[in-house]
């Protein structure tokens, strides 16, 4: 089967909203067998995510309050790749905001669409060591604690579902993969 019979020609976009992290457009697609539907898309900048892992093999995690779950969650560093930033620069700098730690080795692992049904983010993830203490502030509007855990810890933290965030869970087995563990 070719991919042009799943393909949805647009006949319409309109945007719905423009706010400071997101944009919300509704297309109408002309479907493969010629009906129509629409698309509620939600248009986001590129995101990173950070497996930064210490000399002694632990990982830093960050615990904050997610207003969309109405609960604090467990996550590996993350952020907004900012205009102008490459990827790299970005997950340097998100490490140091939000976790007080600089990469000098940085390796993407992988790269990730956060929910493709309805948004076009991209998340490109990475694994950084060689860390070394450099603390940027955080943007006004966060609010985290750091935790420091093993590996293992967090392998059996995302079994007990005590990490349920998607990049999250990529990421920290992606490390585990590469390190062995």
């Amino acid at each position: 089967m070719s991919d042009n019979f799943h393909y949805e020609e647009t006949i319409k976009s309109e945007k719905i909203y423009e706010g400071k992290i997101i944009k919300v457009k509704v297309d109408t697609v002309e479907l493969p067998n010629r009906s129509y539907a629409k698309r509620e898309i939600v248009i986001h900048g590129r995101g990173v995510a950070i497996v930064a892992i210490n000399d002694e093999n632990k990982l830093y995690l960050v615990k904050q309050f997610r207003k969309p779950l109405n609960k604090v969650i467990y996550e590996i560093p993350a952020g907004i790749v900012e205009p102008n930033e490459s990827i790299q620069e970005a997950a340097i700098r998100e490490a140091q905001e939000e976790i007080g730690q600089k990469p000098n080795k940085l390796e993407l692992v992988t790269e990730a669409y956060a929910s493709p049904g309805f948004t076009d983010e991209i998340i490109s993830i990475f694994l950084a060591t060689e860390l070394e203490e450099n603390k940027l502030e955080l943007d006004d509007d966060e609010y985290v604690e750091v935790e420091l855990v093993s590996i293992q810890d967090a392998l059996d933290m995302i079994d007990s579902f005590e990490i349920t965030d998607a990049k999250s869970i990529i990421g920290i087995l992606y490390a585990a993969r590469k390190l062995g563990i």
